[in-house]
């Protein structure tokens, strides 16, 4: 807060400036320039100190800070399951299906989804058909009642672009194991259905936002937080989009921060790699019929990974290292494999 230095013993009509706010002396007190003249709502220019917290919707038009957002592949470009784009993938009722790297869909009701862009809306988005529900990400978190960002009492904004209006529907939030069939599941309630956030609309599609506060702790077994786009019975009759999706901390929706993309491919492959062409298994120690390769990961994955590759290896993979090998009828045949998958998805 600014200190006044105000003259002392002054004379009728003399002025003083401070912070770009002039002050006249009228006989009796100072008067301001402005009505705002005297709160506290100015700051020095050259520097000062605040004693209360401070809400800035942006800085320059762009995010307060780096990785803000901490959904992964919020604006859905990452795609390693190679998913066609504007295709229809058929969705089974209540049977998890990851689309775009780490969104997942499980809907109880049967239906179609797709990643696609458009002419009217030229990125990435997620497309869901009528009656289907379900889009959730999982946030990865320490585990062992350790929250990770996610604490008691805090605040966090989950925001969104979509050409479907979300304000009968109402975002919902756990901590979740996602290996256990969501056994102790934590709720964390959203308060509030999805509100516009007064942005202008972008040919058809509208800006929404939702803040919810932790109200519990997780559990010991939990090791994820889980975003769900809509509750179960939020159900629309018709297809829509989801675009832009950022999850961060504090009660405003800033701008969408957009990462480079070798950082969101790199966020992705902790949980899934996919290599498409080739891999060339060559002969391992004395042993004239076993081929083996040995690749060392772009990526650290977040835990030993599910693996798959055409002509089915036997893997010994680490977290670290992809380790494929397989045994040939005739010593003199080499071997490749393709297609590899590694799934380690929470």
């Amino acid at each position: 807060m600014t200190t006044l230095n105000i003259p002392g013993s002054p004379n009728p009509g003399d002025t003083y400036e401070e912070n770009g706010v002039i002050y006249t002396w009228n006989g009796e007190y100072w008067t301001a320039n402005n009505a705002q003249g005297f709160d506290d709502r100015y700051v020095n220019a050259d520097g000062d100190q605040m004693t209360g917290d401070l809400t800035v919707p942006s800085l320059n038009g762009g995010p307060l800070a780096g990785l803000r957002n901490v959904l992964v592949n919020g604006d859905f470009r990452i795609n390693q399951r190679g998913h066609t784009p504007n295709s229809s993938v058929a969705v089974t009722a209540n049977t998890p299906l990851y689309l775009n790297d780490r969104w997942c869909f499980i809907s109880s009701n049967a239906g179609n989804v797709q990643v696609g862009t458009s002419a009217s809306f030229p990125f990435a988005f997620c497309r869901q058909g009528a009656n289907v529900h379900g889009l959730r990400q999982l946030i990865e978190i320490p585990g062992n009642e350790n929250p990770g960002p996610f604490v008691q009492g805090s605040v966090w904004t989950l925001s969104v672009w979509s050409n479907q209006d979300l304000t009968a529907m109402r975002p919902a939030a756990n901590f979740v194991n996602g290996s256990d069939n969501r056994n102790n599941a934590v709720v964390i309630a959203f308060a509030d259905n999805w509100e516009e956030t007064g942005e202008a609309a972008i040919n058809g599609y509208t800006r929404y936002y939702s803040t919810v506060t932790i109200s519990a702790a997780p559990h010991a077994n939990n090791n994820a937080f889980e975003i769900t786009m809509q509750r179960q019975g939020d159900v629309i009759a018709s297809a829509f989009n989801w675009a832009f999706a950022q999850l961060e901390p504090g009660p405003v929706a800033t701008p969408f921060e957009h990462r480079p993309i070798q950082t969101e491919l790199a966020l992705c492959q902790r949980y899934y790699q996919a290599i498409a062409g080739n891999i060339f298994l060559s002969i391992y120690n004395s042993d004239a019929k076993k081929r083996r390769s040995d690749i060392v990961r772009a990526v650290p994955m977040r835990a030993i990974p599910t693996e798959t590759a055409t002509s089915n290896p036997a893997f010994s993979s680490t977290t670290d290292v992809i380790s494929m090998s397989i045994t040939v009828a005739d010593a003199a045949t080499n071997k490749i494999c393709s297609d590899y998958t590694a799934d380690a998805e929470l």
